[in-house]
């Protein structure tokens, strides 16, 4: 068993199995209370139903071990699922929502971000290996937290991000009008002057998250035509039957990808000094340098800046304003 699927298990049976059916007698379980018990999973606990899925597995795998046992301690496994009733007159695969994943330039603004707010360039680089490896999170580091609102100061693009802003309570919340926006003050919270414009950052792919870099990397190999071989090697997978018995990855496949991986890595860099010639990054703004282009090229900017950032006008009930042409950050 490998280490991820024993972390996994065990997860499922401390959060899951264990609370629900610890204390229960295994003569007592049914698999209408089973199903019952998986169904109110995902509301009750807020998890995905595959999660669910994978926790009534579990389950039915450790009781098909009492029903096997010799001699046996149930007569029957109660959490397997019933199979093949009723007329079929199509399959429906039940799949969860596809992954979001990023592009090249997507994934460049995201390692941009990921810096600004943390101030390390091996943060910016942390992203950029797991876009262009492939490598699962869990594989480069452990970290998670709920996505927030960023707010930055917009005199320079991308934006400088400040101190977090309190929550607003919205009108209809117990206040016949929105809340006013307050900037937090404390010791260590740099004043904003009046007049400093700002702006929070819009995601840049609604629901990415670290692993959509993984889909948008097996994405990418895909639409550079690179072989199946090497494609799940990389990703840490085994292609099955014949292909991958007699198929091997070859010095020329890789090199393919090397050249592939770096035309779009060149793609993004220009991409995003189309946007804005320098970064507050110094890594990246070094690399931008040979791509930096003319300041006529300002009105590309402030188009992109529309799709990435909205405006917070100082003083106002907390309305929030996109950005038009002749408004730059």
């Amino acid at each position: 068993m490998g280490v991820s699927t024993a972390a996994n298990r065990e997860y499922l049976i401390r959060r899951f199995l264990r609370p629900a059916w610890g204390q229960v007698m295994l003569s007592a379980m049914t698999t209408e209370a089973i199903t019952r018990w998986e169904n109110g999973l995902p509301a009750r606990e807020g998890i995905s139903r595959r999660t669910a899925a994978d926790a009534r597995s579990l389950l039915g795998t450790i009781l098909g071990d009492a029903a096997a046992h010799k001699p046996p301690l149930i007569p029957y496994n109660p959490a397997l699922r019933p199979r093949n009733r009723g007329r079929k007159t199509g399959r429906r695969l039940a799949r969860s929502p596809q992954r979001a994943w990023a592009t090249p330039l997507q994934a460049l603004l995201m390692a941009e971000r990921a810096a600004l707010l943390t101030g390390r360039d091996d943060d910016f680089t942390l992203i950029l290996t797991l876009a262009y490896t492939g490598l699962r999170w869990g594989e480069v580091i452990g970290h998670g937290g709920p996505p927030r609102i960023v707010t930055v100061d917009a005199t320079t693009w991308p934006g400088v991000p400040l101190a977090s802003w309190p929550a607003v309570a919205q009108s209809g919340e117990g206040r016949s009008t929105p809340e006013r926006y307050v900037p937090p003050r404390g010791r260590g919270i740099r004043i904003i002057p009046d007049g400093v414009p700002l702006a929070s950052w819009l995601p840049l792919v609604p629901g990415l998250t670290a692993h959509g870099l993984r889909h948008g990397h097996r994405t990418w190999m895909a639409e550079d035509g690179i072989p199946d071989i090497l494609a799940e090697q990389r990703l840490g997978h085994e292609v099955p039957g014949m292909r991958g018995l007699y198929t091997h990855v070859s010095e020329r496949m890789r090199d393919t990808l090397i050249q592939a991986l770096q035309a779009r890595w060149d793609d993004s860099l220009r991409a995003r000094a189309a946007i804005c010639g320098h970064s507050p990054i110094p890594l990246l703004d070094e690399m931008l340098a040979p791509y930096c282009r003319d300041q006529a090229d300002t009105g590309t900017a402030n188009g992109a800046v529309r799709h990435l950032t909205t405006r917070i006008t100082p003083g106002r009930q907390g309305e929030v304003d996109l950005p038009n042409s002749s408004q730059t950050a």
